[in-house]
């Protein structure tokens, strides 16, 4: 053999090598996500709101987006979160609409979305 075709094979061997054992500090480990929940409901007058939980965001917000019948997700409104980290948000819009919440990532929690429902 060639001492270039053992240079190659050495490097292709460490490649796979690192590949397989992984070279990423604890650091650099997945952060865990938001604790999010979120819940429809129906007022008094027939309104329909989102109101749930978000208790790793304290005082901060949760993003409410909507999908219209055929389209991506975008923003809808932002829901302020109590000292508690609960929120309540009243929505609308046509029929097949649907509303998910997004707390959003920051140096401590990776973001986290829960979809809530579709509107009839």
């Amino acid at each position: 053999m060639r001492v270039s075709t053992k240079i190659v094979s050495l490097i292709a061997a460490l490649v796979m090598a690192v590949s397989l054992v992984g070279v990423g500090s604890p650091a650099q480990a997945a952060k865990p996500k938001h604790d999010l929940t979120a819940t429809p409901g129906t007022s008094a007058t027939g309104k329909t709101f989102i109101s749930g939980k978000a208790s790793t965001l304290p005082n901060k917000f949760v993003n409410i987006q909507r999908k219209l019948k055929g389209g991506v997700w975008k923003l809808y409104a932002k829901a302020d979160t109590n000292a508690k980290g609960k929120y309540k948000k009243f929505v609308s819009g046509p029929s097949k609409s649907c509303f998910r919440v997004v707390a959003p990532g920051n140096k401590q929690y990776a973001t986290a979305k829960v979809f809530v429902a579709c509107l009839a």
